[in-house]
């Protein structure tokens, strides 16, 4: 019954906003006479204010308590997915929200977003963070953006593994070194890490690097060049000592090429299972100590004594102001009253409830639970680094460490490819262009046009018949008009593909997963799927109620039963496919492109896109 009253309710409610869409059109003419100050005022007389979040599905709490403290205020909440290029994009096309939230904060792109923001030195709130954490943010003299609580992101070690072997928890790297090889006796993992995912090689190169680099003065005036965009080339001295960490890691067998190719699920198993010594880990998350055999405490970046370990961290997102919100001092006022909300200590307490404790740059004091104990020292001396990336950090600090574990790269080679592809600036060249308009956001049909065009498009590369993929991973809407590749990225999102062939039946479990992820499914009894499904060259049937009837393909036709059809599916489609069915799941092995890039080179292999299809019908 849940099931059909949530579907039903999204049916009702996507209706009732293409009817409003409707209106809206109808009554263009009269509102585009009236002055912009009443671009912003609700049906209600309030104050409307739209957020763009990172993660439309993440903190509800927070959300709701930012609303109930806002009561003269109309809230809207969008989606930028976590792409800092979607706002820019959305900038170009002058519809940028009020407020926005980045979690994956590039310098780079922030930079480019700099005319489109508001000057927030202004406001009482940022004379709360210390000066160390708002200069990463200040760009062209203006302060654009605030951090919220950081997450902590390192190494975590099972207490339980080091009293087995009588051994107190490293203080510093010597013991760090010297506890690691105590506690190698060839039946656990002593280091283990995740670095098949971009953000967690970051994480070990800048992490390993703090001590003897990045918090230098050299080493902070180089990072400061980077942020502004002024640093053409790496500091070969200080990658030089980062590199002779990872090789000391490598050589006693403590990072290996297992760690290189694992994903989080790998690592999550042992760390569950308790044969794990010490584990890269972000604790955006609860280790649930009920159901693992260890007990985990976090581990600083070790220096060359204790006075001299830091915590790596990043904001569990940024917040900016652009200058829409100032429009006038009505929404100046009110939007103003929504950020220093969300950095009340109340609101950052709800933030700080989603793991085992977030670190506040703004003197807020937050509850940790125990596996934070062992760091509250950095944390209470403001030893505490910020991430610093930009747009090809991840993919760029990835490759480096494979260079360093699988290849055995020198240190003359490892220069000279971070010196060629970090630096690479956002491409402005006109790559493509297209002739028709196709919005991202669900219409009456609970169609996404302009996703049904990429679903349609990314089948040609793989000669797939059918495609299916998540309502989140399309960003933003296609519009008549040149783009850029940035322009590409910000609207659809470079999740991994999938590639299987599938029966008829097993097609329609795929598509069930979808349906079912999108409404009433919990993983793991904890995060919705959230997987709201667009198809490619194929039409579903449903009922009443939202539940599937049966498929067709793009002509209405029946899918043959006596053969096997090539399907591709997305990263998230792909995640709800293996845990509702699993044996539908197990068909897919993964694709050597991503999403993004797979649209795109499709895209320019064609002469025009295709139209959108309806693709859902009752």
């Amino acid at each position: 019954m849940a099931y059909i009253k949530n579907r039903l309710s999204k049916r009702k409610l996507i209706n009732d906003l293409f009817l409003s869409s409707v209106c809206l059109t109808l009554l263009f003419p009269v509102l585009n006479a009236c002055q912009q100050i009443d671009n912003y005022i609700a049906s209600d007389g309030r104050v409307q204010i739209r957020v763009s979040m990172f993660n439309s599905s993440s903190f509800i709490p927070w959300r709701d308590y930012i609303e109930t403290q806002c009561p003269d205020i109309s809230i809207i909440w969008e989606d930028n997915r976590n792409a800092p290029l979607n706002i820019l994009y959305k900038a170009k096309h002058n519809e940028e929200p009020d407020i926005v939230s980045i979690r994956r904060f590039e310098n780079d792109t922030a930079k480019t977003l700099v005319p489109y923001l508001y000057d927030l030195s202004s406001l009482d709130i940022a004379n709360n963070f210390g000066k160390e954490y708002l200069d990463y943010y200040r760009m062209d003299d203006k302060l654009c953006w605030l951090p919220e609580p950081g997450l902590f992101d390192g190494f975590v070690a099972n207490k339980n593994l080091f009293t087995a072997k009588g051994l107190k928890l490293p203080t510093d790297y010597q013991s760090f070194i010297d506890s690691a090889e105590k506690l190698d006796d060839g039946k656990i993992t002593v280091l283990g890490a995740d670095c098949k995912d971009n953000w967690t090689a970051t994480t070990v190169l800048e992490g390993l690097g703090l001590q003897d680099f990045f918090t230098t003065p050299e080493g902070v005036s180089w990072l400061t060049k980077f942020k502004n965009g002024e640093a053409k080339s790496v500091d070969e001295a200080g990658f030089k000592k980062i590199f002779a960490k990872v090789r000391e890691l490598k050589e006693k067998k403590f990072l290996t090429q297992e760690d290189i190719e694992a994903d989080y699920g790998s690592l999550a198993a042992g760390i569950v299972a308790g044969n794990v010594a010490m584990a890269r880990l972000s604790l955006d998350g609860t280790i649930s100590t009920s159901a693992s055999a260890g007990t985990y405490v976090a581990l600083p970046f070790f220096g060359s004594d204790s006075s001299s370990n830091w915590i790596y961290t990043y904001p569990v997102f940024s917040l900016a102001m652009t200058k829409k919100a100032a429009v006038d001092s009505r929404k100046l006022k009110a939007a103003t009253k929504v950020m220093e909300t969300m950095f009340s200590s109340e609101a950052e307490e709800l933030l700080n409830k989603s793991g085992e404790g977030l670190i506040s740059y703004n003197g807020v004091s937050l509850s940790h639970t125990a596996t934070m104990d062992n760091i509250q020292k950095e944390i209470a001396e403001g030893r505490c680094f910020i991430r610093t990336m930009n747009s090809n950090t991840f993919v760029t600090f990835k490759e480096t460490l494979r260079k360093i574990i699988i290849d055995g790269a020198d240190d003359d080679a490892l220069i000279s490819y971070l010196n060629s592809n970090l630096f690479t600036a956002l491409n402005d060249d006109i790559i493509a262009q297209s002739s028709i308009y196709a919005p991202y956001e669900l219409n009456k049909d609970m169609c996404s046009p302009f996703g049904s065009i990429v679903a349609k498009t990314i089948c040609n590369p793989f000669d797939a018949e059918y495609s299916m993929i998540d309502y989140k991973e399309i960003a933003a809407s296609l519009y008549i008009g040149e783009y850029t590749k940035a322009d590409v990225n910000a609207m659809v999102i470079s999740d991994s593909l999938y590639v299987g062939d599938l029966t008829r039946a097993e097609i329609q479990r795929v598509v069930e997963a979808g349906l079912v992820g999108s409404t009433t499914y919990r993983y793991g009894g904890v995060e919705p799927l959230m997987i709201y499904p667009i198809l490619g060259n194929l039409k579903a049937k449903l009922s009443n109620d939202a539940s599937l009837l049966n498929l067709q393909d793009k002509d209405g036709l029946a899918i043959d039963d006596y053969k096997t059809h090539t399907m591709v599916i997305s990263s998230q489609a792909y995640k709800a496919v293996r845990y509702i069915y699993p044996f539908a799941g197990a068909k897919f092995t993964l694709a050597k492109t991503n999403l993004m890039d797979t649209f795109l080179s499709a895209w320019l292999k064609q002469t025009a896109l295709d139209n959108y299809d309806t693709y859902f019908t009752y």
